[in-house]
């Protein structure tokens, strides 16, 4: 359910007007010092929750091969880039850097997700001083957290992310049982985004836990999940693979017409033959639209 202002949805328009959130976004920038760790970083988040337009969270995938080079046909995600920046976020990261010893495990993922999601990229002082902080925390990040973080950084097309995304996988590994579908698709997400090969024993060791979560992906997790493993050039194996073209056959969600075109191409990447099930699945959808 999303919660709208009295006459807000034709001018697409959430809770709080657009108006009142550049309000708040100034001030925020202009009073930065003044908060602490945990008020600066929910701040933040509940300014890139609320905004009318924020970026996704995870973005669409595109078959545009001229916005990025590389090896892989898919390419880059919609809306991603990471050039942008917001004046008024400029004075967060510098009240933040001087109190990043401070900052809890979530204060960091909190952070630097609504960067991302405000499509604001922090400056190189920033960077440095978050990277090192937030590393030396991570053992104790929640599956959330890392997720939120992974993401965040292949959002904004950090040059940290070499550094922070091989931590990432050193902490998962433990974790992988407490991750929810989304949480995994947006880890493999970042990785393939960012060319980041986990190596097999890692992405393994995720498949294992997508295999005991697969009746809960909805379409566009299912689809997100199998496009990242097939732009890192991973085959799912023979029991994930039934088990994901059963979900496709029987998940009461529609796939859309992106998502059949882009599981196919998985397929078609793969060199793997999609099953009956599938096919119909997808025929019938496609015949509906």
């Amino acid at each position: 359910v999303r919660l709208v202002a009295p006459g807000a949805e034709s001018k697409n328009e959430g809770l709080v007007p657009a108006s009142l959130l550049e309000v708040f976004t100034e001030e925020f920038g202009r009073r930065a010092k003044d908060f602490d760790p945990r008020e600066m970083a929910i701040a933040a988040w509940a300014l890139a929750t609320l905004k009318v337009n924020p970026q996704p969270d995870r973005f669409d995938t595109r078959f545009d091969m001229s916005k990025r080079s590389g090896d892989d046909d898919a390419g880059d995600e919609g809306g991603g880039g990471g050039r942008g920046r917001v004046p008024a976020l400029v004075a967060v990261e510098e009240a933040a850097v001087s109190c990043i010893h401070l900052f809890k495990p979530q204060d960091f993922s909190n952070l630097i997700w609504a960067f991302a999601k405000l499509g604001h990229t922090p400056g190189a002082a920033f960077q440095v001083e978050f990277e090192e902080a937030a590393i030396a925390r991570m053992p104790d990040f929640s599956t959330q957290s890392l997720a939120n973080t992974a993401y965040a950084y292949a959002a904004l097309n950090l040059p940290g992310a070499r550094n922070v995304l091989p931590f990432v996988s050193v902490h998962l590994s433990e974790r992988l049982t407490e991750f929810s579908p989304q949480e995994l698709v947006m880890l493999l997400w970042a990785y393939s985004h960012c060319k980041f090969d986990p190596g097999p024993e890692v992405m393994g060791s995720i498949e294992a836990a997508a295999l005991s979560l697969v009746d809960l992906f909805q379409p566009d997790e299912l689809t997100h999940y199998l496009w990242a493993g097939a732009i890192l050039r991973y085959r799912p194996t023979a029991a994930f693979l039934a088990a994901a073209e059963g979900r496709i056959a029987d998940c009461p969600a529609k796939f859309d017409a992106h998502a059949v075109s882009l599981t196919l191409w998985v397929y078609a990447t793969l060199g793997l033959a999609p099953g009956d099930a599938v096919l119909e699945r997808f025929t019938d959808e496609l015949e509906g639209m």
